[in-house]
Protein backbone atom coordinates (compact mmCIF):
# COMPACT_ATOMS: atom_id res chain seq x y z
CA UNK A 1 0.00 0.00 0.00
CA UNK A 2 0.98 3.50 -0.52
CA UNK A 3 0.78 6.70 0.94
CA UNK A 4 -0.77 9.57 -0.59
CA UNK A 5 1.32 13.09 -0.32
CA UNK A 6 -1.00 15.42 0.96
CA UNK A 7 -0.40 19.37 -0.58
CA UNK A 8 -1.81 22.30 1.46
CA UNK A 9 -3.22 25.21 -0.21
CA UNK A 10 -2.57 28.35 1.42
CA UNK A 11 -4.58 31.54 0.69
CA UNK A 12 -3.39 34.38 1.88
CA UNK A 13 -5.94 37.27 2.43
CA UNK A 14 -3.96 40.91 2.20
CA UNK A 15 -4.98 44.19 4.23
CA UNK A 16 -5.41 47.53 2.83
CA UNK A 17 -1.87 49.04 4.83
CA UNK A 18 -2.07 51.65 7.58
CA UNK A 19 -3.53 55.15 5.67
CA UNK A 20 -5.71 53.10 3.60
CA UNK A 21 -9.08 51.53 3.46
CA UNK A 22 -11.65 50.03 0.68
CA UNK A 23 -15.24 50.04 0.26
CA UNK A 24 -14.89 46.98 -2.30
CA UNK A 25 -16.27 43.24 -2.24
CA UNK A 26 -14.53 40.38 -3.71
CA UNK A 27 -11.28 42.52 -4.19
CA UNK A 28 -8.27 40.91 -6.02
CA UNK A 29 -5.46 43.68 -5.64
CA UNK A 30 -4.17 46.36 -3.73
CA UNK A 31 -5.41 49.30 -6.39
CA UNK A 32 -8.59 48.84 -4.55
CA UNK A 33 -7.06 50.03 -1.43
CA UNK A 34 -7.51 54.10 -1.38
CA UNK A 35 -5.60 56.79 0.65
CA UNK A 36 -7.25 58.08 3.32
CA UNK A 37 -8.18 62.16 2.79
CA UNK A 38 -5.15 64.71 2.98
CA UNK A 39 -4.14 65.21 7.02
CA UNK A 40 -5.65 61.67 7.83
CA UNK A 41 -4.56 58.22 8.81
CA UNK A 42 -5.58 55.22 10.02
CA UNK A 43 -5.55 54.55 13.66
CA UNK A 44 -2.45 52.05 14.49
CA UNK A 45 -3.38 48.89 14.15
CA UNK A 46 -6.49 49.40 11.88
CA UNK A 47 -4.64 47.74 8.71
CA UNK A 48 -7.94 46.09 6.61
CA UNK A 49 -9.98 49.32 6.94
CA UNK A 50 -12.96 49.63 5.04
CA UNK A 51 -14.71 52.54 5.59
CA UNK A 52 -13.39 56.28 5.24
CA UNK A 53 -14.27 57.54 9.23
CA UNK A 54 -11.48 55.12 10.10
CA UNK A 55 -9.30 58.09 8.74
CA UNK A 56 -8.54 60.11 11.62
CA UNK A 57 -7.27 63.37 11.83
CA UNK A 58 -3.63 63.55 12.18
CA UNK A 59 -1.87 65.62 14.88
CA UNK A 60 -1.89 69.57 14.88
CA UNK A 61 -5.30 69.13 12.60
CA UNK A 62 -9.13 68.93 13.48
CA UNK A 63 -12.39 68.26 11.36
CA UNK A 64 -14.41 65.62 10.35
CA UNK A 65 -12.83 61.94 10.09
CA UNK A 66 -12.80 60.41 6.47
CA UNK A 67 -13.82 63.49 4.93
CA UNK A 68 -11.72 66.98 6.03
CA UNK A 69 -8.74 67.77 8.60
CA UNK A 70 -8.00 71.26 8.41
CA UNK A 71 -5.08 72.96 9.79
CA UNK A 72 -5.13 74.08 13.53
CA UNK A 73 -4.86 77.65 12.99
CA UNK A 74 -2.29 80.15 14.16
CA UNK A 75 -2.59 80.40 18.20
CA UNK A 76 -3.46 76.81 18.36
CA UNK A 77 -2.32 73.77 18.15
CA UNK A 78 -3.23 70.19 18.96
CA UNK A 79 -1.28 67.21 20.01
CA UNK A 80 -3.41 64.35 19.69
CA UNK A 81 -4.81 62.18 16.61
CA UNK A 82 -8.70 62.86 16.30
CA UNK A 83 -11.85 64.91 15.76
CA UNK A 84 -10.90 67.01 18.77
CA UNK A 85 -10.82 70.99 18.25
CA UNK A 86 -7.13 72.52 18.45
CA UNK A 87 -6.26 74.02 22.19
CA UNK A 88 -5.67 77.92 22.16
CA UNK A 89 -1.91 78.76 23.65
CA UNK A 90 -1.64 79.30 27.19
CA UNK A 91 -1.95 83.06 28.53
CA UNK A 92 1.07 85.05 28.47
CA UNK A 93 2.19 82.83 25.31
CA UNK A 94 1.47 83.31 21.08
CA UNK A 95 2.04 81.21 18.38
CA UNK A 96 2.52 82.32 14.60
CA UNK A 97 2.39 79.28 12.88
CA UNK A 98 -0.28 76.90 11.63
CA UNK A 99 -0.24 72.95 11.91
CA UNK A 100 1.30 72.82 15.58
CA UNK A 101 1.35 69.90 17.41
CA UNK A 102 2.46 70.95 20.97
CA UNK A 103 1.84 73.29 23.57
CA UNK A 104 5.74 73.43 23.52
CA UNK A 105 5.65 75.40 20.27
CA UNK A 106 3.91 78.37 21.93
CA UNK A 107 6.23 80.84 22.95
CA UNK A 108 6.45 83.28 25.80
CA UNK A 109 5.69 86.97 25.07
CA UNK A 110 8.82 88.95 25.52
CA UNK A 111 8.97 91.60 28.00
CA UNK A 112 6.86 95.16 27.11
CA UNK A 113 4.53 92.95 25.04
CA UNK A 114 1.44 90.76 26.44
CA UNK A 115 -0.36 87.89 24.46
CA UNK A 116 -3.26 88.78 22.37
CA UNK A 117 -6.80 86.75 23.11
CA UNK A 118 -6.29 85.18 19.69
CA UNK A 119 -2.48 83.97 20.96
CA UNK A 120 -1.49 84.82 17.41
CA UNK A 121 0.58 87.44 17.91
CA UNK A 122 2.24 89.38 21.57
CA UNK A 123 0.97 93.26 21.56
CA UNK A 124 3.56 95.79 22.76
CA UNK A 125 2.59 97.95 25.64
CA UNK A 126 1.45 101.66 25.41
CA UNK A 127 4.23 103.49 24.76
CA UNK A 128 6.52 104.23 27.58
CA UNK A 129 5.43 101.22 29.66
CA UNK A 130 6.86 97.64 29.83
CA UNK A 131 5.51 94.50 31.14
CA UNK A 132 7.72 91.10 32.31
CA UNK A 133 7.71 88.31 29.75
CA UNK A 134 4.49 86.13 29.56
CA UNK A 135 2.54 88.82 30.16
CA UNK A 136 -1.24 87.92 29.48
CA UNK A 137 -2.98 91.56 29.34
CA UNK A 138 -2.60 95.13 28.52
CA UNK A 139 -3.02 95.79 32.65
CA UNK A 140 0.23 93.85 33.10
CA UNK A 141 2.09 96.78 31.44
CA UNK A 142 3.57 99.03 33.84
CA UNK A 143 4.62 102.82 33.57
CA UNK A 144 8.50 103.34 33.20
CA UNK A 145 10.03 105.25 35.69
CA UNK A 146 10.11 109.33 35.19
CA UNK A 147 6.17 108.34 33.71
CA UNK A 148 2.90 107.54 35.20
CA UNK A 149 -1.08 106.52 34.67
CA UNK A 150 -3.15 103.60 35.02
CA UNK A 151 -2.45 100.05 34.54
CA UNK A 152 -2.37 99.15 30.73
CA UNK A 153 -3.27 103.20 29.91
CA UNK A 154 -1.38 105.81 28.74
CA UNK A 155 1.88 106.94 30.51
CA UNK A 156 2.72 110.84 30.94
CA UNK A 157 5.76 112.25 31.69
CA UNK A 158 6.19 113.17 35.62
CA UNK A 159 6.36 117.26 35.02
CA UNK A 160 9.29 119.61 36.01
CA UNK A 161 9.93 119.62 39.53
CA UNK A 162 8.81 115.28 40.57
CA UNK A 163 10.18 112.13 39.65
CA UNK A 164 9.01 108.51 40.16
CA UNK A 165 12.21 105.90 40.31
CA UNK A 166 9.92 102.86 40.26
CA UNK A 167 8.56 100.96 37.50
CA UNK A 168 4.77 101.34 38.98
CA UNK A 169 1.60 103.35 38.03
CA UNK A 170 -1.01 104.59 40.24
CA UNK A 171 -4.95 104.66 41.12
CA UNK A 172 -5.16 108.36 41.23
CA UNK A 173 -5.76 109.70 44.64
CA UNK A 174 -3.82 112.58 46.47
CA UNK A 175 -2.45 111.99 49.40
CA UNK A 176 -0.91 115.44 51.74
CA UNK A 177 2.49 114.09 53.69
CA UNK A 178 4.18 116.17 55.29
CA UNK A 179 3.11 119.20 53.38
CA UNK A 180 3.60 117.54 49.86
CA UNK A 181 1.06 116.18 47.24
CA UNK A 182 2.19 112.49 46.80
CA UNK A 183 -0.08 110.68 44.36
CA UNK A 184 -0.08 106.57 45.54
CA UNK A 185 -2.25 103.76 44.35
CA UNK A 186 -2.33 101.02 46.54
CA UNK A 187 0.64 98.35 47.28
CA UNK A 188 3.88 99.24 45.33
CA UNK A 189 1.96 101.35 42.89
CA UNK A 190 3.55 105.00 42.86
CA UNK A 191 3.02 108.46 41.51
CA UNK A 192 5.39 111.31 40.32
CA UNK A 193 6.70 112.88 43.82
CA UNK A 194 6.86 116.47 44.27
Amino acid sequence: MHARAHTHTYVYIHLCSGGKYSTSTGASSESTCIDCPLHTNTQPGSEGSDVAANCICNTGHYGQPGIECINCPTGKYKDTTGSESCSLCAAGKYLPIEESTSSSACIKCPAAKYSSASRVTCALCPLDSTSSVSSDDVTDCLCNAGYTGLDGGACLECVAGQYKQTLATWLGRVHLVRGRKIFRGSGSNEQCYV
